[in-house]
């Protein structure tokens, strides 16, 4: 089939769609549960309830309006603070319980959460070959960013890059 504009979910096939348009429909109202950082893989780790979690190796931020407040390579640095960095409980800190009101995927491929009270997770997608994130959903549904800011939408019966 071919591709359809520049929006990576118009450029799947029509099953493929409409599961990632209702597997992203699904996360608002949602909230974030839990932030880690695996040290060994270099991944992050978000949690969004017990079936929905967003890994990456990609840069992310945390902005409020245009302002960055947090991004991933914060973790652990001073910046003269008494105290390194904490990305994981600053996250949690900073979006403070808030619920998603927005979740869509950029022609590049970026994935965009926006909070109540104008906070938005941005996930970037770094590569051109490299998986930029996976976002998992209760079973083996899911979203992969794939190189060129592909989607692949992992149903039980869809699995197409």
């Amino acid at each position: 089939m071919e591709p359809l504009g520049n929006d990576p979910i118009q450029r799947q096939p029509i099953e493929a769609r409409a599961f990632a348009a209702t597997f992203l429909d699904n996360l608002v109202g949602r909230h974030l549960s839990t932030v880690s950082y695996d040290r060994e893989t270099d991944a992050w780790n978000f949690a969004f309830g017990e079936d929905r979690h967003l890994r990456t190796e990609s840069p992310w931020r945390l902005l409020s309006g245009d302002r960055i407040l947090l991004g991933w390579r914060d973790h652990g640095q001073r910046f003269g603070l008494p105290e390194p960095v904490d990305a994981p409980e600053t996250s949690m800190r900073l979006i403070n319980g808030a619920p998603i009101v927005t979740a869509v995927v950029l022609p590049s491929g970026d994935l965009r959460l926006g909070f109540e009270g104008s906070m938005t997770r941005e996930v970037l997608a770094d590569s051109s070959g490299y998986e930029s994130w996976t976002f998992r959903g209760s079973g083996d549904e899911g979203l992969v960013c794939m190189g060129q800011g592909r989607l692949c939408c992992l149903q039980d019966t869809i699995r197409k890059p």
